[in-house]
């Protein structure tokens, strides 16, 4: 199982080549370009590709750097034009990303299989993981004790479980998700545990996230990305 940690940042770095991956019009860049140079790694861009993402008419702009990568993930940034002029509101480090088109005819950002949407505003965010939008199913007394058993969380009277179900490894056997809802074993003020068990009750993956882990299906084999968001960035564990 692949375990890495991947920490948010906010650098900006200039751009060399730059292409457009829609049709529309690219916007000015030179209030862009003017920012970008007078940033720390000005001779690190790859890349530089446009897209509406919102389809609202104004594109984005999304850098891809060569100079800053660990292991081959390479860091990557999304740039909008704001009131104030051009931003950073997102990025992270990824071994490839680039933009997804989607039916609305806007796109989100592909980053190794975790998808970012942009509306606007100071930041992108995650979406369309495996869980959004879910009914969470109510658990059995039998599925209380297999946490107390098995988990760090034995003391089943002071939780509420949040079951959910999903064939993370494509054999066609869903795995369950279990969210351990309630104060008693939260994190701080941000860290809801959780734990995921395959059809023999063997625990295969466990952890803390804000609100919960987001898991998204995986493109290129059978398997899942689940990803835990920290305080210190996001934590990406795959199963398969």
């Amino acid at each position: 199982m692949l375990n890495r940690l991947l920490c948010a940042t906010a650098l900006i770095a200039l751009t060399a080549t730059s292409s457009l991956a829609q049709e529309a019009d690219v916007p000015d860049i030179d209030g862009l370009q003017d920012i970008l140079a007078t940033m720390p790694g000005a001779d690190q861009v790859e890349d530089v590709i446009y897209y509406d993402m919102s389809s609202n008419g104004q594109v984005e702009a999304l850098v891809k750097m060569n100079g800053n990568c660990d292991q081959g993930y390479c860091e990557w940034k999304l740039f909008a034009e704001l009131e104030e002029g051009w931003q950073a509101v997102g990025g992270g480090f990824a071994a490839s990303v680039g933009f997804e088109p989607t039916a609305d005819a806007g796109a989100v950002i592909n980053a190794d299989d975790i998808t970012y949407a942009y509306s606007g505003g100071a930041s992108i965010y995650m979406w369309g993981d495996l869980l959004e939008g879910i009914t969470p199913l109510e658990a059995s007394d039998d599925e209380y004790a297999l946490i107390g058993a098995t988990t760090p969380y034995e003391q089943t009277s002071r939780i509420r479980l949040e079951k959910y179900e999903l064939d993370l490894n494509g054999d066609d056997v869903p795995e369950r998700i279990f969210l351990i809802a309630g104060l008693y074993y939260k994190v701080g003020q941000w860290g809801t545990p959780y734990a995921i068990f395959d059809a023999t009750d063997e625990l295969i993956l466990s952890g803390v996230s804000t609100d919960m882990p987001r898991i998204f299906p995986k493109s290129d084999a059978a398997g899942s990305v689940v990803i835990e968001v920290v305080p210190a960035g996001l934590r990406v564990s795959e199963i398969n």
